[in-house]
């Protein structure tokens, strides 16, 4: 899917408080900032140092120790597990919205446990995982997508946010 959904996991705190907000943000141009373009190329980078198994690299991004705390939080809760990373997840299903998808930083399956992980790499508003919307949101799309035969029974949403204390 090219183009982001109305009705996406990311904007879903907003959508579920104010339905009348998906229409009036309609045509307004989604200019990234230069803080979003900085988390872009930490999740970018994230996703490169699991898929291959690398640490961060001094110079690859803004304060790398705190990345490498993201890696080793997933890595840990992957060990023996399976791993998915940058994993898309059909929520049309969730929305209604047709062929609507959202993309979780990882997901690990380990036997009967789902977690669902996502990078925030902001550190001005703290973000937690206790009712966040958006994670719930990859969760349902993920036990939809990922557990056809109902055997995932344990369900743990995390938020990594290593710039914040």
């Amino acid at each position: 899917m090219s183009q982001h959904a109305l009705l996406s996991p990311s904007s879903a705190h907003r959508w579920l408080a104010c339905a009348a907000s998906v229409a009036a943000s309609q045509g307004i141009p989604d200019t990234p900032s230069v803080h979003a373009a900085e988390g872009t190329h930490a999740h970018d980078i994230a996703a490169m140092c699991l898929r291959t198994g690398a640490d961060v690299q001094p110079g690859q991004v803004a304060e790398p120790e705190a990345l490498q705390i993201y890696l080793d939080h997933v890595r840990g809760l992957a060990e023996g597990a399976h791993l998915l990373v940058e994993q898309a997840l059909d929520i049309s299903a969730i929305t209604g919205e047709a062929g609507a998808r959202g993309t979780a930083d990882a997901v690990v399956i380990d036997g009967d446990t789902l977690h669902v992980i996502d990078l925030k790499w902001g550190r001005g508003v703290l973000v937690r995982a206790e009712r966040n919307e958006q994670l719930i949101l990859y969760a349902l799309g993920a036990l939809d997508c990922l557990d056809p035969l109902g055997e995932i029974t344990d369900v743990h949403l995390h938020i990594a946010q290593p710039r914040l204390e």
